[in-house]
């Protein structure tokens, strides 16, 4: 991601937020594993590149909206294609069975890591 100016962490929030505009800073932190103190400065370095805006939650003065911006659109495509790319160069060579396998292990390990 460096080929863009983004760190694996800044990759990973503007991707949840690609699925998940709005969700609130803790959340967005308990569901890629991050401490809420670790959010808050990488949510700032996004922002200031324009790239997110935190809102006030409407019901909840206690906590923060994060939503992208117009600006994080054309990034979001850029990290598309290369996700996608490096998502090929992966795989290459595994068949559709064994591609299905691995989904499915990795989706359990990934489940034992956030259950823990």
């Amino acid at each position: 991601m460096s080929e863009i100016g983004l760190t694996r962490a800044q990759w990973w929030v503007l991707a949840k937020l690609y699925f998940h505009d709005g969700v609130t800073q803790s959340v967005l932190a308990a569901e890629l594993g991050f401490t809420k103190a670790a959010i808050g400065p990488l949510l700032d370095r996004l922002g200031a590149n324009g790239w997110l805006k935190r809102r006030p939650h409407p019901d909840d003065k206690r906590a923060r909206c994060v939503f992208r911006t117009a600006k994080a659109e054309s990034l979001m495509k850029r990290m598309k294609k290369i996700a996608v790319a490096m998502n090929s160069d992966l795989i290459r060579g595994l068949s559709e069975d064994e591609q299905q396998t691995l989904m499915r292990l990795l989706y359990r390990i990934r489940t034992n890591l956030v259950s823990d």
